[in-house]
């Protein structure tokens, strides 16, 4: 089946939902968010996070007894069994029900620092990157979470060289938050132009 895997990457705080939102406007199947989830608290908020990938890396977190604002890079190659082994059955599992909606589109910032677990299952994969401001990231992340300042700018730092790095050579592009918002249409557009050239058409629908 002609399809591709398309997983949004940022930081918390930084329009990965909107971003992820966008892209299944345009066509791409947003895997558990569509229908699987239906009366998920956590997608009533808009957050578009994929219930069982966000659950896998919540358990791949704790196995390697850290969380997602307690890593410094790139740590999805390190996970120790016996936990490895379960965890890429049930990675397996997802990929194999996503891939049979033919492209979708997926999205859960713990995603940049586990990147190097998830590739080794992914054979059509494309990254689209949610930027935000730092400083705007970081503020938000001591709103919600009362990290200060110093820290929500290292984690944004460390979040996005993680995704960078796990990403060269595939395809990939990076969209502003401040532009979804500000300029939906004309940005929804410029979305809708990459995902056509990456998955064949499939997704170039504009984003009306």
């Amino acid at each position: 089946m002609n399809r591709t895997q398309v997983l949004v990457l940022g930081v918390h705080r930084s329009g990965t939902s909107v971003l992820t939102a966008t892209a299944a406007r345009l066509g791409l199947f947003a895997g558990g968010v569509n229908d699987l989830d239906a009366g998920d608290r956590w997608n009533e908020k808009g957050y578009w996070e994929h219930r069982g990938v966000r659950a896998l890396d919540e358990s791949a977190l704790e196995a390697l007894d850290t969380t997602w604002y307690g890593v410094s890079g790139p740590v999805g190659a390190d996970l120790p069994e016996p936990a490895r082994t379960p965890l890429e059955a049930r990675a397996r599992e997802l990929l194999r029900g996503l891939d049979a909606r033919g492209s979708w589109v997926v999205k859960d910032p713990r995603l940049c620092v586990l990147l190097d677990f998830w590739k080794a299952f992914l054979d059509a994969p494309a990254y689209l990157f949610a930027l935000r401001r730092p400083l705007a990231v970081a503020g938000s992340l001591r709103e919600r979470d009362g990290f200060p300042l110093q820290v929500g700018l290292a984690i944004w730092e460390c979040h996005l060289l993680a995704a960078l790095a796990g990403t060269e050579g595939s395809p990939r592009a990076a969209f502003w938050y401040e532009d979804l918002v500000a300029e939906p249409e004309a940005t929804g557009a410029l979305v809708a132009d990459w995902l056509g050239r990456v998955s064949g058409g499939l997704a170039g629908r504009g984003s009306g």
